[in-house]
This record gives C-alpha cells, structure tokens and sequence, in this order.
C-alpha cells in the first residue's frame, strides 16, 4: 500500500480545518461517542441499588461498577498500536461497533452474571473510544490548533463523567435502569454511520506487527492492580496480587526491551516530557475521579442530600473543567505556556484538595463549592498539556501509544487512587463497639475518616507539580514545527 509521504500528510491536516460543513460533523460525532463512553463510566452509580434489587445481585453490587473501568483500562495501550498498525479509522469503527454491542446486552440483560460479562464487552469497546476520538482529532485539526480541540474533548470528558450519576439516577426514577445502557444504542448507531462515510484520514507512517504477547502482560498487570487495590484481608490473597502485579510488570517491561515493535515503548519514557507528562497524567485522574465519588457521599451522608442533587452540587468542578480545558487549549499554541499551564493547574489542584479537607471538617458547603471549582481549574488546565506533550514527543508510528498512554495513565491514576483511598476510608471509619448508634454518628465517622483522602490527595497533586517544573516550556516552539524537537 502507498502510503503518504509526511509532507502529504501535513498539507492533508492542513486542509482538513474544522472550517467545513463536513469537518464539523467529523468532530461533532468524535465527541458524542466520547461522552458516551465516559458517561458509563458513572452513569451507573445512582442506578445500582435499582439494579441489585433487579437482577438480585447485591454481592456483586461494586462490580457493575468496576467490571467497566477495568475492561477499558485494559484495553486502552492495545487500541493505541492497533490504530499505529492498522489506521485509526478502522480501529475507532471497530470500537465504536464493540461499545453499542455491550450497551445493547447490558439493557437486555436478565441476571447480575450477564450484566457483568455485557459490561466487560461494553468497557472493551469504551476503551477504545476514549483513546482513538484524541487521536482521530489530531487527523481533523491542524498541528496548532490541536490544543484548542483536545481542550474541548477534555472537558466533554468531564462534563459527561460529571453528569453520570444524575443522569442516571433520572433515568432509573423515570423509566428504569436499563435505559441507562440503552440510551447509547441509537447515538452510537449514528456515530458508527456518520464517521465511516465522512471520516477519511490521512496516511501515515505504519507500526510493524502487534505485539500482542505484551498487550497480554500489561493488561493482566493493569487487572491485577485494580483486584489488589480490591481486595480484603480475609480473603486470603490479598498478599499474592500484589505480588503478582509486581512479576506481570516486570515480565511486561523485560518484554518490552526484547521484541522489535512494543506495545507501549519504553523509547517513549527516555523523553522527559512524556514521562512527566504521564505523572501529571495519573494525578490528574485521581484529582477527578476521588472528587467525583467521594464528594457525592459526603454530601448524601452529611447533607442528607438525595443521589441527583449531591451530583448536581459537582457543578462549579463541571463548569470550571470545561472553561479551563478551552482557554487552556487556546493557550497550547502559544510560545512559553506548556510548563505555566501544568504547574497552575497542578497547584490549584492541590489548593482545591486543601480546601476540600478544612471544608469537609468544618462541615462548609459554600467552601466547598469553591474548592470544587478551583479544582476544575486545575483538572482543566492540565488534560490538554497532558495530552499534546505525550502526542508531540512522539515519532508518527507511535502517535496512537502516546495518545492511548495519556488516557491509560489517567485512567488508571483515577482507578487505583479511588480503590486505594477507599480502602483508606474503609479503615477510618471505625464503629464503636455497640455500632453507630444513629446515622448522625456515621455521618460524623465518615466525615472524620474522608478528611485524611482529601489531605492525600493534595500531596498527590502538590508531588505532581514538582514534575511540572521539568516540562518544557513550549510544545510549539514555532507555527511552522511539526513535532516537539
């Protein structure tokens, strides 16, 4: 197959300018299918009560939940070389196919055991939509616009994660649960049909064959991660999964070395800016994910708020996300503001979590508030840095890795910094020994327990502004450069 050569390819992307009636639908239908595949990430939480009493599946409540998050995060580095090998337009139809499949079962499921095998299949595809819709944008958008678009699909991110738990806690009182995963069917039907007709990108330089071996490792390392983080004392192995996280990651990086066309290179992390980027990329995944799931709890236990209206309170960190993911990306083609971009948003992480933990101790909703809005500043800002420093450090073979490895890290940030600090607030919350006497005194307990999590997680993200301050400065030297030198 002739492939174009990378001046083609340039005067390509060049033409492609979301100026078109054509270009514009192309990036209409990129961020629909990921604010589908990000909106089940938590669409589910106010809908499980509904649907244990359903399926009759109590026991396996928190894995509707984590069986999803797990799947996709999988998933997520096999995607990134599938799209290097084969192109993105196929792998993104393949995935796009994949998430509508697992939605459709998910709805029609008739016990807790298919929901969760529908849900597995559902978070194959989700994965996948999560990473090719960045990378797809980077064939729709000139070099010096990708800043500003990758903003926007940022904040769709967190606009759609935000608005999961109401949304889904609408549906089940209005219709019933199902529609939770059904509402994804005909959305995604038109995004399948819309993006094999009208999105044609440009050829690029293919990667050798998959290594699928190393997909394997690293995705049952991923796995075995999140079970370990899981996992309770009495089960009897939750000594082992740890220990067998560490060997499948090991194995995984001696394998990576050895074969000729990695997974996830490790030439990749020999450049500073990806690797701190990947830093700032998993820090900013627990930012959102602990305050998207812990705020909400804190607000029903506290508050005595219902499940819409604690999710409603995550406005000021919806509004600001999307705000700063705009005004951040404008600011990426702009010489000098990659590292000021990253270390603000780091430090107004940091502050928000801060301000989270006095508040949560003083029971302050209206500080709160606030602090949940710095917070977006700062989770706003710092996706878009993230997320065009791992693209531009990388050679046009690995461009789907280095996207992939952007979401992976956050994801994966998010999942072990939620599963990790929930164990932490599992611990904390100790009754005494005649039990909670009230719900008054579980309220407090867990207002107690939830004020050393926030306390960590501004060490997390006070640790990851120290790594901002080796980004480079600029990720756009010039208009006219085309890749970081």
């Amino acid at each position: 197959m002739k492939l174009s050569t990378p001046g083609h390819i340039q005067e390509h992307r060049e033409a492609m300018q979301p100026t078109s009636c054509k270009n514009r639908i192309v990036v209409s239908m990129l961020v629909l299918v990921l604010v589908l595949a990000a909106l089940d990430q938590t669409i589910v939480a106010t809908a499980l009560p509904t649907i244990a009493a359903d399926l009759q599946g109590h026991g396996q409540l928190t894995w509707v939940f984590s069986t999803y998050l797990v799947a996709s995060t999988a998933v997520i580095p096999l995607y990134g070389r599938l799209a290097d090998a084969h192109g993105p337009r196929a792998t993104l139809l393949f995935a796009c196919l994949i998430f509508v499949a697992g939605s459709m079962l998910c709805g029609l499921s008739r016990d807790m055991s298919e929901l969760l095998i529908a849900r597995a299949v559902q978070g194959l595809g989700a994965g996948g939509l999560m990473t090719l819709t960045m990378l797809a944008i980077g064939d729709v958008v000139p070099p010096t616009r990708r800043g500003q678009f990758q903003g926007l699909l940022g904040s769709m991110y967190g606009l759609a994660t935000l608005f999961g738990p109401p949304l889904g806690g609408w549906l089940t009182d209005q219709f019933s649960w199902r529609w939770a995963f059904l509402l994804n069917v005909p959305p995604g039907l038109i995004v399948l049909l819309v993006l094999a007709v009208l999105y044609r990108p440009a050829g690029r330089t293919r990667a050798g064959a998959v290594d699928y071996p190393g997909a394997l490792l690293l995705a049952m390392a991923l796995v075995t991660g999140l079970l370990a983080t899981r996992a309770r004392a009495e089960d009897g192995v939750h000594a082992l999964l740890p220990i067998a996280a560490i060997g499948l990651l090991a194995a995984f990086v001696w394998l990576e070395s050895k074969v000729a066309n990695p997974i996830l290179p490790l030439r990749l992390f020999r450049r500073s800016a990806f690797a701190l980027s990947s830093v700032l990329s998993a820090s900013t995944g627990l930012a959102l994910f602990t305050a998207v799931v812990f705020v909400p709890l804190h607000l029903q236990y506290s508050a005595k708020l219902g499940s819409a209206q604690a999710g409603l309170h995550l406005l000021p960190l919806m509004l600001a996300i999307t705000a700063a993911s705009v005004v951040g990306g404008k600011r990426m083609g702009r010489r000098g503001t990659a590292r000021a971009l990253a270390i603000a948003g780091s430090m107004a992480m940091a502050g928000a979590y801060v301000g989270l933990a006095l508040s949560t101790a003083s029971t302050n909703r209206e500080a709160m508030l606030l602090a949940l809005g710095v917070l977006g500043l700062g989770i706003g800002l710092t996706i878009p840095v993230t997320t065009i420093a791992c693209q531009r450090t990388a050679q046009s073979q690995d461009q789907g890795i280095a996207t992939a490895s952007a979401i992976m890290f956050r994801t994966v940030g998010g999942a072990l910094g939620v599963s990790l600090l929930g164990a932490l607030l599992a611990q904390g919350i100790q009754p005494p020994p005649g039990g909670f006497d009230s719900a008054e005194g579980f309220a407090a307990a867990f207002s107690a327990a939830l004020q050393p999590l926030f306390w960590v997680s501004a060490l997390v993200c006070s640790i990851a502004g120290v790594a901002a301050l080796g980004m480079p400065q600029a990720l756009f030297p010039s208009r006219t450069h085309e890749r970081l030198q």
